[in-house]
């Protein structure tokens, strides 16, 4: 009989360790039933997922020969009107990052390599850097550049809230990224013409892996290779990879590569700790030009950038023309960084060819009422 208890003994274990098996599945979809209630744990990660700070390494490799066909792209098209070239193959990034609550500052520190991230995002403004004594103060937008956030806390360049408002959510297969399981939410914009495969972590609710497409071409994805994670629960990556493509050169190989390291990941623990990690000094001497009410500016003491946002240091109009304005270095039409803001209106091809149409109406409107108004006498 003792062998058969064994079968029998063997046979139940079995039985238990599939019933445990099939509950463990069921509850970990149960968390996340209907791929609305996972987008909800998604989103309400990434809302609590804060404040954030540290120090953080990207380097980014550019494709060569896609690089000279994007150049030459350019010239052909701008055809000597303005100057327009593409950032250098390979850059490196050495910067201060900090993040919370609507509130995020990037800052260069020495160490970089043909690249400039500097600004402070704040609800009242963004300060953009061009350079370590010139910025910009534009109205409330997020920054368009390469920098921490876009590996992790941001859609690329958007918010995670905003990318996904418009989407309709389905759930994807159920996989698992190293010895996590995660479940993916397949977010599709119909109107954008875009979709989102987000593979999020099925314990924590943590993004793992994010495949953007755009009209169903890979654009942008995303690896977290190593998490970093704080006791409550907040989580950055140490490392991760992002590929970017560009449908225009090749859709099967990436146009650049980016990679993130983090140096140190903070997690501060008061509002207090958060603000000093969110100040940004300005020394004297740098020039901020007001984009909203067109003035320009030389600091003449050192300023806090929070303060310039805020308003609390007013700018005083010079005699002298904007200098800190520099013209479009045109992007590819994936989220390639934009480090100048766009083309003065009547630089726009399209632009001039309007005011010119519409001057010759104008024209011929005022000729007639004219002929009109001489008949009548």
């Amino acid at each position: 009989m003792k062998p058969f208890a064994g079968i029998i003994s063997s046979a139940t274990l079995l039985a238990a360790v599939l019933l445990l098996a099939v509950r463990d599945t069921a509850s970990a979809r149960s968390i996340g039933e209907t791929a609305d209630a996972l987008a909800q744990r998604f989103l309400a990660h990434m809302a609590m997922n804060g404040p954030l700070a540290g120090t953080f390494q990207i380097t980014t490799v550019t494709d060569r020969e896609m690089l000279s066909s994007r150049q030459a792209a350019l010239d052909l098209q701008y055809k000597g009107r303005v100057t327009a070239e593409v950032p250098p193959a390979d850059q490196t990034l050495e910067c201060r990052w900090a993040w919370n609550k609507g509130m995020e500052l990037t800052e260069t520190l020495p160490g970089s390599r043909d690249d400039f991230v500097t600004f402070l995002s704040h609800p009242e403004g963004l300060l953009d850097g061009s350079s370590a004594r010139m910025f910009n103060l534009h109205k409330p937008q997020i920054a368009t550049r390469w920098r921490p956030a876009c590996f992790y806390s941001l859609a690329c360049m958007a918010s995670w809230e905003e990318a996904l408002r418009q989407c309709r959510f389905e759930l994807g297969k159920e996989t698992s990224i190293g010895n996590a399981d995660v479940d993916t939410l397949v977010a599709t914009d119909t109107k954008q013409k875009s979709r989102f495969e987000i593979a999020i972590d099925r314990q924590s609710g943590a993004l793992r892996r994010c495949r953007t497409y755009y009209k169903d071409v890979l654009g942008v994805e995303l690896r977290v290779l190593a998490f970093v994670q704080s006791p409550d629960h907040r989580a950055f990556p140490a490392r991760a990879e992002m590929d970017t493509y560009n449908s225009r050169f090749s859709a099967d190989r990436p146009y650049s590569k980016r990679q993130l390291l983090a140096k140190t990941v903070i997690f501060p623990r008061t509002t207090e700790e958060a603000e000093r990690h969110l100040r940004l000094d300005l020394t004297a001497g740098t020039m901020v030009a007001d984009r909203v009410l067109d003035r320009e500016s030389k600091l003449q003491h050192a300023a806090s950038a929070k303060d310039l946002v805020e308003g609390k240091i007013r700018l005083a109009r010079l005699e002298t023309a904007p200098t800190t304005r520099s013209p479009l270095v045109p992007s590819s039409n994936l989220p390639e960084p934009v480090s100048q803001p766009p083309l003065p209106w009547l630089q726009r091809p399209a632009s001039v060819v309007f005011a010119a149409v519409g001057g010759a109406a104008v024209i011929l409107v005022l000729g007639y009422i004219a002929r009109r108004y001489r008949a009548a006498r």
